[in-house]
């Protein structure tokens, strides 16, 4: 009996969870008849196959390269990946490891003939996919021109008919007025926040508001003066992975004003916005400078530690200005001019001394000359994937001349230009970093480290970006600080873009 993996996976846009229980069957079914025994089951559940992040898969390849089993076993080929490019990436990964992947419905064996029909078999997978989500984008917008909800849960003071419009919800929009109305009134979002729970109001979602953020989409968002706005953010990269932060150009953006029923007025709408805009910019200008922000954690909890400043319980003063616990675990607080001083003067001593300087230049050296060995063979496998994106867009382009589907062409074209564009800018990466490899001496990083020091006594920014660019991680604990250390930033010196790790544990 061969021991195998079984793959299984369902997207949320056309199937159900018995989809997954269906192809499981199918999977054991053909591993009796087969000689096969099943091992290990991995489940990806509403994950696309247009993209790698799906955490099931990855554990599935990493386990492969362990050695967990010789064999996997989906019940089509679309089941792990409707991408060629990254079937063809993991496949080679199997490969090297000696595991096959084996499909239920496409029975495929090693012959030419074989290998054609996988690629066709791939390549149709990814025109459905491709294919659906342009439909489906299509409708969506068509949709927006029309001002009608796209899905998901809509703003507060909104809800949606059976026509899939807008209406108001009378006891909603009177929230939202409450609190466009207290913000001008100059009321903090935790007055506002007691204010509207006392009167038992509640989120869109149904629970109690409990803090800013809150709040402070409804009051940054527009629909409430009668525009409709769709598109504003990407929804996935183009490897699909999610990235809702992305704001998308202003071009591609659907804005339709007095398309909905109107809440807030124009001038209390720009009074809102101007109160937010100056507190920004007040809060911004009032910050205190924390060096270590970002880079100091508990080591009660494990939780990050950030900058403030508290109050004495006898005088009501700001006295005390250290770096506390984010989770409140009862964990030990330090004062910022302790913890930073402890911080500069073991950063100078570990990495700033003309002997540290030398002792890190030499494992440096020593790392840079194993990655100038394996970095031409990397080069020369980008390259040859290059030509290739490169030799599919001049047969697209012939074809498209010859009379082919312009249409169809047109999606793959894309994709082949994404392609090359990805790779163009890898080997640029890669042969500027070979480049710079061969530039380092050990003498030229001394000098780059121990002008380091020299940066960090200007103070400001200087010496922020040199702790950022030096500093991992600063863990607090109650006998002692542990601070870890990095030297791999590129933008700090080209011959630095390696990892070596430093370690300080100091009592206080």
């Amino acid at each position: 009996m061969i021991e195998a993996a079984a793959y299984a996976r369902f997207s949320s846009q056309a199937q159900r969870e018995e989809s997954i229980d269906a192809q499981m069957r199918e999977i054991n079914k053909f591993a009796q008849d087969n000689g096969y025994q099943i091992v290990r089951m991995y489940t990806d559940h509403a994950q696309s196959a247009r993209t790698d992040d799906r955490p099931e898969f990855q554990r599935m390849i990493e386990d492969a390269g362990n050695g967990r089993f010789s064999a996997i076993i989906v019940h089509k080929l679309d089941r792990f990946s409707r991408d060629r490019y990254d079937s063809a990436i993991y496949r080679r990964k199997l490969k090297r490891v000696g595991v096959p992947l084996v499909s239920v419905l496409e029975r495929l064996d090693d012959s030419p003939e074989s290998v054609i029909m996988e690629s066709m078999l791939e390549g149709m997978a990814e025109y459905y996919s491709r294919n659906l989500a342009r439909e489906v984008k299509k409708g969506l917008t068509e949709n927006a021109l029309k001002a009608r909800h796209n899905g998901g849960v809509p703003p507060l003071g909104y809800r949606v008919n059976a026509n899939m419009e807008y209406e108001i919800d009378p006891v909603e929009a009177d929230t939202v007025r409450q609190i466009y109305n207290m913000r001008i009134e100059g009321h903090s979002y935790q007055s506002i926040t007691a204010h509207l729970n006392e009167l038992g109001r509640l989120t869109k979602r149904g629970r109690p508001f409990s803090g800013g953020n809150s709040l402070m989409e409804i009051l940054r968002n527009e629909k409430y003066t009668g525009v409709y706005t769709y598109n504003r953010r990407y929804k996935s990269h183009i490897n699909g992975k999610s990235n809702m932060h992305m704001r998308r150009n202003e071009a591609e953006i659907i804005r339709i004003p007095d398309a909905l029923p109107r809440i807030i007025d124009d001038e209390t709408w720009r009074l809102v916005q101007m109160q937010l805009q100056s507190k920004k910019q007040a809060s911004y200008k009032a910050r205190e400078p924390y060096l270590l922000s970002g880079l100091a954690y508990c080591g009660k909890c494990g939780a990050k530690m950030h900058g403030n400043r508290r109050r004495s319980s006898t005088t009501g003063k700001s006295e005390y200005v250290g770096y506390y616990c984010s989770a409140r675990c009862g964990g030990r607080g330090v004062s910022r001019d302790k913890l930073e001083g402890i911080v500069q003067a073991d950063l100078r001593q570990r990495l700033f001394t003309a002997d540290n300087a030398a002792r890190i230049a030499d494992k440096i050296m020593e790392i840079a000359t194993e990655e100038r060995q394996y970095l031409p063979r990397r080069i020369n496998e980008a390259r040859k994937l290059y030509d290739e994106a490169d030799r599919q867009i001049r047969l697209m382009i012939d074809a498209i001349g010859r009379g082919a589907y312009r249409t169809e062409m047109n999606d793959q074209l894309k994709m082949w230009g994404d392609r090359k564009d990805a790779l163009k800018e890898e080997l640029g990466e890669m042969e500027s970093r070979a480049a710079n490899l061969d530039l380092a001496t050990r003498e030229k990083l001394i000098e780059y480290l121990l002008h380091q020091s020299t940066a960090l006594d200007k103070g400001g920014a200087a010496q922020r970006k040199v702790i950022i660019r030096f500093i991992e991680k600063v863990v607090i604990n109650e006998e002692d600080v542990t601070i870890q250390y990095k030297i791999d930033d590129p933008s700090s010196s080209p011959a630095l873009c390696v990892p070596v790790v430093e370690v300080s544990r100091i009592h206080w």
